[in-house]
């Protein structure tokens, strides 16, 4: 196992990889199993699927079904063994689809283009759909894997041209566990981590400034007097992995960082890599977020910790790009 020092965040734009525009993930067939497989790649470490044809049919059945606590534990009392319906996998939240949507009499629900029509009953959608979509005007902004959990057939969720999805957009970002954490707390993003069982190396995230804290602080003799040059971010993270954790935390409390930085030691300040996707016609989704992350200072202030601003503003340049 390679131990590694980051002392960034970063968020990059992911088109080269998935092999096409953001707003084409749904244009076709084959943009859908090249996009959606090399999105499930890159959360096992990989770029690419080696087999993205058979990897997207696993895709739609991978995850766990849906099932409430009253229901499993009939079942279990019961001692059923027959094998609950596995539901798509995360990776499916990655693939938009807009319809058109009208409420009809008797509870139904009707979603539709000029090729497909689907009707579900209001319970169906607003429990199934509703959570992980937005509607504007007339037109309903969701994902396949939404769909699909509400009980539509694969075959009837219709494709989209770039048009009616030009305010979708993916990030792959690169933070500190704490980050990640608290950018997980936006639940309307799609999100989908790096598994950290597939990973070769632990990447560890230091303050830039700790190397130059340590050699100012030498007075305290918590390290051996060496010259400037062979203090490094390597050797550092080196010290601190081998003093048991209140130890290190103490030490950086020491050096004068705040309880933010030197309280998330050891695993909040482990590097996490993921995915984060969603609408940015949507308030509650990229919007809401960069206002509350504060990539929008003069217009709203919060109480955010740095590392998450300086990925959110970092974000938000990407997405200034990204529309032109």
């Amino acid at each position: 196992m390679v131990t590694k020092v980051n002392t960034d965040v970063s968020a990059v734009n992911i088109e080269d990889i998935i092999g096409c525009k953001y707003s084409e993930i749904n244009m076709n067939e084959e943009n859908r199993i090249n996009a959606i497989t090399a999105i499930a790649a890159i959360s096992r470490g990989n770029d690419k699927s080696k087999n993205p044809l058979n990897r997207y049919k696993a895709l739609l059945k991978e995850a766990g079904g849906n099932e409430n606590y009253t229901s499993l534990k009939f079942m279990d009392d019961c001692q059923m063994t027959k094998k609950i319906d596995k539901a798509p996998g995360r990776p499916l939240e990655f693939l938009p689809v807009v319809v058109s949507i009208s409420f009809m009499p008797d509870n139904l629900v009707g979603l539709y283009t000029k090729k497909t029509f689907n009707t579900l009953n209001l319970n169906t959608f607003l429990n199934y759909v509703m959570p992980f979509s937005y509607i504007d005007e007339n037109k309903l902004y969701t994902n396949a894997r939404a769909l699909l959990n509400a009980g539509i057939k694969y075959e009837n969720i219709p494709y989209n041209n770039s048009g009616e999805l030009k305010d979708y957009f993916i990030t792959k970002a690169s933070a500190p566990y704490f980050t990640f954490a608290q950018v997980r707390t936006h639940g309307k993003l799609s999100q989908i981590a790096v598994s950290a069982r597939v990973v070769g190396e632990d990447e560890y995230w230091l303050p830039e400034d700790i190397v130059n804290r340590v050699y100012d602080n030498i007075k305290n003799e918590m390290l051996p007097l060496l010259q400037r040059n062979d203090y490094t971010k390597e050797s550092v993270l080196e010290y601190l992995l081998n003093l048991k954790i209140n130890e290190a935390r103490d030490y950086l409390k020491s050096l004068g960082y705040k309880k933010e930085i030197y309280n998330r030691w050891p695993n909040h300040m482990e590097m996490k890599t993921w995915m984060i996707g969603g609408y940015l016609n949507d308030d509650k989704q990229w919007g809401h977020f960069l206002l509350e992350r504060e990539a929008y200072p003069h217009l709203y202030k919060s109480w955010v910790q740095k590392q998450t601003k300086d990925l959110t503003v970092k974000i938000k340049k990407i997405i200034d790009s990204y529309i032109g």
